[in-house]
């Protein structure tokens, strides 16, 4: 039923602990501010709602400090606007909650809400049974996936959504969505899916796939392949199942999967690993599959960064993101995955010179990356004093990095206690950005040193409530907006969600729903970046402003939703992916931490199960489903398994886990001696080695 009437009572809302002089001094305030919602509220009338009324004020109750007393007027119970069920007046709703009687009260609820107590029915989730029927359907879910090639296994699709209308390419098998299903399987003791997964896509490798004429380097591996079922020499009594890869021609933006042969190396290594049996890596075409990878990543061109020039889209969010360059994402795979080749290679005459490049680029990586990409609150007052324009070898901003690039979110996300690798470096430019993927795998494959590694984490429980929320884990942080967002993302529908009140409504907001217009109240109000920037109804921005000025932690802002959900109120990739997790329970294990990813898997079981395994979570706390999302998708499924069997068996982590090589350090300082820039400069004075 629509909202017909509504009443908001603010007299009870609480104030925040200030002085003991507060009241006196914001009296006149107060009530000016209680006249200026009387206005608003006849303002709200005029511009068609039916009824809007605002309780008469007790100033001596409303001036009172450490007070929410429950109000007894009618509210907006959801969106639609219902009043609660029952009928009887409902108390104002604080995230989904009502009756906040104190301040202690209404501190643990904020408190449980920060560590992201998940809303809806949560039953049985919390007990073992829970837990254990959870698990169990994601194995049925896991199994029901798999996808046979001639009577065998060999993988697993990317999605089983059967409500969904457009399949797509979802009905294939990704090498980067097969990954935390092969690990899944590794640990469970089923070895033959992935050795048939490794021997058949190594197949395709060999494959010669043609865009527009133009082919791609010999060694790429395929972004996913089908398994088709096509009559045998035109008889269609007989049938065979071939093969049908993918190498990006199909894909939607034509992008380059990059990052599947260096998955392919690192799942192989894994296989030794979990089952002891080394005679598959030993293989000739094997060892030939390896080395054509690395040949294709280690040629030589323009660029004179050690890490791997990619365009965009070419990693695990395959669209435009602004990350075409050296992202991180990348940079940790490659890193990886040179460290997993280099222990599988057979010594041999023939791979001397590739052993030798590969060792000189893991050295130079591995100190590009902890060098450059590295950030904390140190090294951002580093760049906040940088001097630009500088040549010379021995120059402080060898990228010449402007000052002015910092963007303002980062100088309040940036803990004292902390740090984590940037997304992309490139001259004159460095991208902020949190990329969970990257960071976690630069934990994972020894990109990032231990101090690092531990600081990483650090950043992951100071900023558990942004970077995790209701379900983790966000696959980027923070989102672009705006015009930022048309430029760099071309507009992109997919990765946009709109605002919506329901994700003003945690902790901070009590949101109302008036038709196509919502009042945001907060109720308690910690950082004024979390007010709402848009308020698009031009008569009432004084109103609104005043508001705040007046009642300095509380303000009321109306906010008009656009009928349009790509309007500029949009935002781009709040997604949280929880694939993700499995790679954060990696990285726990390998630095013995595994309370992080207990408290992740914990928040995940809450709605996975309920959700139906979706895709990926949109808005800031992961409280929608993908308006795009897949449901029954394999990478959720198979990284929540591998989280709970690492978190059983820890030493199993191993399977995945590449050390800090001594090795590389020690060839590093015999680098430094033969760095050629040093006979360009001046007698007896040392040059840094500048990678």
């Amino acid at each position: 039923m629509a909202l017909s009437e509504a009443s908001l009572c603010l007299n009870h809302m609480l104030l925040s602990n200030s002085s003991s002089n507060f009241g006196k001094q914001r009296n006149l305030g107060l009530v000016q501010f209680h006249h200026s919602l009387r206005t608003l509220g006849n303002g709200i009338k005029r511009c068609g709602f039916r009824s809007i009324s605002f309780c008469s004020t007790d100033r001596k109750n409303l001036t009172k400090r450490s007070c929410l007393l429950s109000c007894k007027c009618q509210r907006a119970d959801r969106v639609s606007g219902l009043t609660a069920d029952d009928g009887r007046p409902a108390s104002l709703s604080i995230n989904g909650k009502t009756n906040v009687s104190n301040v202690q009260e209404l501190n643990e609820l904020l408190q449980s809400d920060g560590e992201g107590v998940a809303s809806g029915d949560t039953n049985g989730v919390g007990t073992v049974g829970g837990r254990k029927g959870i698990e169990e359907e994601a194995w049925d879910l896991l199994k029901e996936s798999v996808v046979y090639y001639c009577g065998n296994p060999i993988g697993t699709i990317a999605a089983s959504d059967t409500s969904s209308s457009s399949i797509l390419n979802y009905d294939q098998v990704f090498i980067r969505d097969f990954i935390p299903s092969g690990i899944a399987f590794l640990l469970k003791g089923e070895y033959d899916i992935v050795r048939n997964f490794i021997l058949h896509t190594l197949q395709l490798q060999s494959w010669e796939k043609t865009m527009d004429c133009h082919s791609p380097g010999q060694g790429l591996m395929p972004a996913s392949f089908k398994v088709r079922t096509v009559p045998l020499d035109g008889d269609n009594s007989v049938t065979e199942d071939v093969l049908d890869p993918d190498f990006g021609e199909a894909a939607i933006g034509r992008v380059a999967p990059v990052d599947s042969g260096l998955w392919w190396i690192i799942l192989l290594r894994a296989y030794g690993k979990c089952t002891g049996d080394l005679s598959v890596q030993e293989r000739v075409d094997v060892q030939t599959g390896i080395k054509m990878i690395l040949k294709l990543c280690l040629a030589d061109g323009f660029d004179m960064f050690p890490t791997l020039l990619v365009t965009d889209g070419s990693c695990m969010i395959d669209r435009r993101m602004g990350i075409h360059g050296h992202p991180l994402e990348i940079q940790a795979l490659f890193y990886s995955a040179l460290l997993c080749a280099r222990e599988m290679l057979a010594p041999e005459d023939g791979s001397a010179d590739l052993i030798r490049a590969l060792n000189n680029r893991l050295v130079a990586l591995s100190f590009h990356i902890r060098e450059y990409y590295w950030i904390d609150m140190k090294k951002l007052n580093e760049i906040y004093r940088y001097k630009t324009e500088e040549y010379s070898y021995d120059a402080v901003n060898k990228f010449n990095i402007y000052p002015d690039q910092i963007p303002s979110w980062l100088v309040e996300f940036m803990p004292s206690r902390g740090g984590y690798l940037i997304g992309n470096l490139q001259p004159a430019h460095m991208d902020f950005r949190f990329f969970s993927l990257g960071n976690l795998w630069s934990i994972v494959g020894g990109l990032a040193t231990v101090d690092q590694s531990h600081a990483i984490l650090d950043l992951v429980e100071e900023k558990w409530s942004e970077l995790v929320a209701d379900m983790p884990l966000k696959i980027c942080y923070p989102a672009l907006e705006g015009q930022e967002w048309r430029i760099i993302t071309g507009s992109d529908p997919k990765n946009t969600y709109c605002l919506h009140p329901y994700d003003y409504a945690f902790s901070y907001f009590s949101v109302i729903n008036y038709g196509n217009t919502f009042l945001v109240l907060p109720a308690i109000l910690k950082d004024y970046s979390f007010l709402l920037q848009c308020l698009v109804i031009p008569q009432w921005r004084f109103l609104a402003n005043f508001a705040l000025a007046v009642l300095h932690p509380y303000s009321c802002k109306l906010i008009e939703m656009p009928s349009d959900l790509n309007s500029p109120l949009e935002l781009f990739l709040v997604i949280n992916i929880t694939m993700v997790l499995f790679q954060l329970t990696v990285a726990c294990m390998k630095m013995s931490r595994p309370e992080i990813a207990e408290n992740a898997v914990m928040l995940a079981e809450r709605r996975l199960s309920r959700d139906k395994w979706p895709e990926y979570y949109d808005t800031r706390r992961a409280r929608f489903i993908g308006k795009q999302s897949r449901l029954f998708q394999t990478w959720s499924i198979a990284g929540y398994l591998v989280a709970k069997l690492l978190l059983a068996n820890p030493s199993a982590a191993k399977v995945l886990i590449t050390e800090e090589d001594s090795e590389l350090v020690n060839a590093f300082s015999c680098m430094l001696s033969a760095n050629p820039r040093r006979k360009r400069g001046r007698k007896g004075f040392k040059q840094p080695f500048i990678i």
